[in-house]
């Protein structure tokens, strides 16, 4: 049972506090509404509860931040994804988007997945977390045939994406889940993010 959005960030913020304190500092007072009906009005579709749940209580992280909060990929991978403010999902939202209508991702292939329209780009995908090199965890507005609407997905330079979670509010559970079993860990590079230990 998928356990509250308030209820999931009670947990990661416990665990950050004790285990990543400068990432628990980096974490952004509350949305404003009205930023929130921006984004709304930039992807022109309505938000998952979910997602203006999480914005309510945390806008992303700082632009400055120690490192990323959420561990990235199917498996997770060797750099923690920062949570993205609603400033720079529009950002990021507004420049994929452009580069999409100007041909910039004409020939780029991404392999077929059942619940992922496989494209480069897509206008339902809304980019809440990035690695700051060209990565995304997105929110999925336009899933595949056997995708969910709003399930989090993986938008890689690479030809494999993935779905990590079925909703944002999963995706959080998720991660305090695997905080509090001690499964994550920061890395020990200049770019200081959560990453999840090997099996």
């Amino acid at each position: 049972m998928t356990t509250t959005v308030t209820e999931s960030w009670a947990r990661i913020e416990s665990w950050l506090a004790a285990n990543a304190p400068e990432i628990r500092e980096s974490l952004n007072p509350p949305a404003a509404s009205g930023e929130l009906e921006d984004l709304a009005t930039t992807i022109g579709q309505e938000l998952p509860a979910d997602l203006v749940a999480s914005y309510r209580i945390h806008d992303g992280q700082a632009d400055d931040a120690a490192g990323g909060m959420m561990p990235f990929g199917e498996n997770y991978g060797d750099i923690g994804h920062s949570l993205a403010s609603l400033e720079e999902v529009i950002m990021d939202y507004e420049m994929m988007t452009e580069l999409l209508e100007g041909g910039d991702f004409v020939g780029i292939e991404k392999e077929p997945h059942d619940a992922i329209k496989a494209a480069p780009w897509n206008k339902g995908w809304i980019p809440i977390a990035n690695d700051g090199g060209g990565d995304y965890h997105c929110v999925d507005l336009d899933p595949g045939p056997k995708g969910t609407w709003g399930q989090i997905i993986t938008v890689v330079e690479g030809p494999t994406q993935a779905v990590i979670a079925d909703s944002l509010a999963e995706w959080l559970q998720m991660v305090a889940d695997e905080m509090e079993a001690n499964l994550l860990s920061l890395t020990d590079e200049d770019y200081q993010g959560l990453v999840r230990w090997a099996d």
